[in-house]
């Protein structure tokens, strides 16, 4: 076809469509939500809890790039785009993620929510408060009590199947194998760590009062109140006095940061290091329940060490 031939409407409406893609080309992440996905999670936890349930299913699009830290995230202007057209969005709400509902407003239509921590408040769960910049809010390191997470989990699957309602029996399904390795997993943790000589522990950062919480164990020290600041000699000096106080045998740092402090502890009290990983940089190949169980391990190398 002679390009003096073609009638008007059709210029305009070729115009059109090539500014259309040109808007969601800019709107895009670099890593571009795959067209028939309609879950959005907010980080890495909440897709390693998710994507059990969406087995055989799309994996659910994450505004927070994996492999990156979720304090102080600030969404780009591509999350608008990922967001858009997604009919459930899964946070976990709490201190870390007050900028999640702000970015919700900005969309329309507005997709169906559900959000980690006030799910369970309406549960009837007893949530921690957690203080970060001056600010106190919601402790969300909720996923990493796998008690915790099994009271949530119901309600996930619903939004999902909600999401999915042509795909109810598939999820129903997964769920309830979900369900019986987190109870396996839930009874080994249990039983483990109620057999460990030692009770207390120092973790790299505030991530794990939850955990602690529910199996037992008391956090009496951390290194890093928030994550990437350092502590203050009045810090050093309590730890120090943890350490000597109640006779730890080791100490906890996670594998996205290195501390040259906890090298320089452990050589003075000689004491191990080892890795409790807080599952917020993990790969997208790692699951929740092997994660966990790497943890209990290390839990167990320092809390079962001869005193």
């Amino acid at each position: 076809m002679n390009f003096r031939t073609i009638p008007p409407y059709m210029l305009f409406a070729g115009f059109g469509i090539l500014a259309f893609v040109g808007i969601v080309s800019v709107l895009s992440p670099s890593t571009s939500m795959p067209t028939d996905a309609v879950v959005v999670a907010s980080s890495t936890p909440v897709t390693l809890l998710v994507q059990p349930l969406l087995k055989d299913l799309p994996d659910p699009a994450q505004l927070i790039p994996p492999g990156q830290e979720l304090h102080d995230f600030q969404p780009a202007p591509s999350a608008i785009g990922l967001t858009q057209g997604a009919t459930l969005v899964i946070g976990i709400g709490g201190a870390d993620e007050t900028w999640l509902p702000e970015l919700l407003t900005t969309i329309d239509p507005v997709p169906a929510t559900l959000f980690l921590t006030s799910t369970l408040q309406r549960q009837g769960q007893s949530l921690l408060e957690e203080e970060e910049h001056g600010e106190i809010g919601v402790d969300p390191h909720v996923w990493l009590s796998p008690k915790l997470v099994l009271t949530v989990l119901p309600a996930v699957a619903d939004a999902l199947i909600a999401a999915h309602p042509t795909k109810r029996l598939t999820i129903e399904r997964n769920a309830d194998q979900f369900t019986t390795q987190l109870q396996q997993l839930d009874s080994d943790i249990t039983s483990t760590l109620a057999a460990v000589p030692q009770h207390r522990f120092i973790s790299f950062h505030n991530a794990f009062s939850y955990f602690a919480r529910d199996y037992g164990l008391e956090q009496v020290a951390v290194i890093e109140e928030v994550p990437g600041e350092a502590p203050t000699p009045g810090d050093i000096a309590a730890i120090q006095d943890a350490i000597r106080t109640y006779k730890l045998r080791g100490l906890f740092v996670e594998p996205q940061f290195s501390s040259a402090l906890v090298e320089q502890l452990s050589s003075d009290q000689q004491i191990t290091v080892e890795t409790l990983d807080p599952l917020e940089t993990a790969a997208t190949t790692d699951t929740y329940i092997g994660m966990m169980r790497q943890n209990l391990a290390a839990l167990v190398r320092v809390l079962g060490a001869s005193q």
